[in-house]
């Protein structure tokens, strides 16, 4: 599939509300576009990261202007430095009002 398929399938499923199938078109298209702009990398983990730190302004934008250095995503065992340290509920409740800000979401982040 191109990565223009996984693309549009990403938007169809999000604005049907499947967001984890929307996430899982868009990953898909990140990685393939990081293989493309890297292909040096062999490890699938490392040009991803790469690709989403060497990009983070365009897919901030995409979100409306979410500030995604700022943002604390609530995963317990989370390994990454990505945001500010804060316990679990302040960063559920931050997220879930930076995505409401931004139309990600429509309620509550359970």
């Amino acid at each position: 599939m191109k990565i223009a398929d996984h693309i549009k399938h990403s938007l169809d499923a999000c604005d049907s509300r499947e967001l984890d199938k929307a996430m899982l078109f868009a990953c898909l298209a990140v990685d393939g576009t990081a293989k493309k702009m890297y292909p040096q990398i062999g490890k699938v983990g490392e040009r991803f990261r790469r690709f989403i730190v060497e990009h983070l302004d365009i897919i901030e934008l995409m979100f409306g202007g979410l500030n995604l250095q700022e943002t604390v995503f609530p995963f317990k065992g989370n390994k990454g430095n990505v945001g500010r340290e804060k316990g679990e509920k302040g960063a559920r409740l931050e997220l879930s009002r930076a995505m409401r800000v931004s139309g990600a979401i429509g309620g509550r982040l359970d």
